[in-house]
């Protein structure tokens, strides 16, 4: 029997939660804290299980962007998509541009651009190359690039030729080919026919099937016929179904078909998922 957590919540205003599209989930972790996007761009904040009546919940209504926290609402943006979170801030893309949320408001980054990530409120994304945004001013680190992802002072992206990095000062290139890098501590994991790791000095290859990998301390999730993880040493599959995982601190989030899940390092857990109630109701966080 499925054992379930309820946590009682009252929304004082309507939601109505738009279905998501499969191809379009996606999910970014950051300690115990998760956004995702669901046609919008969605927030949970202390997602284990301790600590759930401190939840913050964004979602969205009527093509706007909106958070619940202690029984308030209020609107964060009119749209959005890919999601990235970092401490209490979260990017996403518009049509129209880069935006970043600081947890009170809204602030445009770029009037372009797709794919932004963040760390410690510094931002990249590409747009005809790869953009950093340090905090006060933008510049082109690359003439070329897609889908960076950033760890410290440092800028990982992909190119037809291969997958670079950016430390700072200048940059250099990992391997010859790939797509989807990932990087943390200076350790880089991508995609190519397979999953690679590059622990600072040489590659190895830890999966001859998957996408998608996100690293966390030298472990690695990612997709392929559902989630899998490498802890270093060996490979687990944590659920059969689901795409575009994010791995931090020992536990990783993903999406399937508008529900979010969370392997706490033990077991799995739904964090939310569309049937959400309109007014009155309750958020749940189940075993699986």
């Amino acid at each position: 029997m499925k054992n379930i957590l309820i946590i009682f919540v009252i929304f004082i205003m309507s939601a109505q939660v738009v279905q998501a599209s499969e191809n379009g989930c996606f999910t970014s972790l950051y300690n115990g804290q998760i956004a995702w996007n669901d046609n919008g761009i969605y927030y949970s904040e202390d997602s284990t299980p301790r600590n759930m009546l401190n939840d913050k919940i964004a979602w969205r209504s009527n093509d706007e962007i909106h958070i619940w926290d202690d029984q308030k609402t209020k609107k964060i943006s009119q749209r959005g998509h890919k999601p990235c979170l970092y401490a209490n801030k979260i990017v996403w893309s518009q049509t129209n541009g880069i935006y970043m949320w600081d947890g009170a408001k809204t602030k445009k980054i770029s009037d372009s651009g797709a794919n932004p990530v963040i760390y410690d409120g510094q931002i990249a994304w590409n747009d005809r190359g790869i953009y950093f945004w340090d905090g006060h001013c933008t510049k082109k680190i690359s003439q070329r690039g897609y889908r960076p992802c950033m760890d410290a002072n440092k800028i990982v992206w992909s190119q037809t030729n291969g997958i670079y990095m950016w430390d700072g000062t200048k940059t250099k290139k990992i391997s010859d080919s790939g797509a989807n890098p990932t990087i943390h501590n200076g350790q880089i994991a991508w995609n190519d026919r397979g999953i690679y790791f590059w622990d600072g000095h040489s590659t190895k290859k830890i999966s001859d099937k998957g996408t998608h990998p996100s690293i966390y301390k030298g472990t690695i999730a990612w997709e392929n016929h559902g989630i899998n993880y490498w802890d270093g040493n060996k490979t687990i599959k944590l659920y059969d179904r689901g795409s575009l995982p994010s791995n931090y601190a020992g536990k990783i989030a993903w999406m399937y078909h508008g529900t979010v899940f969370l392997w706490d390092g033990k077991q799995n857990y739904t964090i939310a998922n569309r049937n959400r109630p309109k007014k009155i109701g309750h958020f749940s966080m189940t075993k699986i």
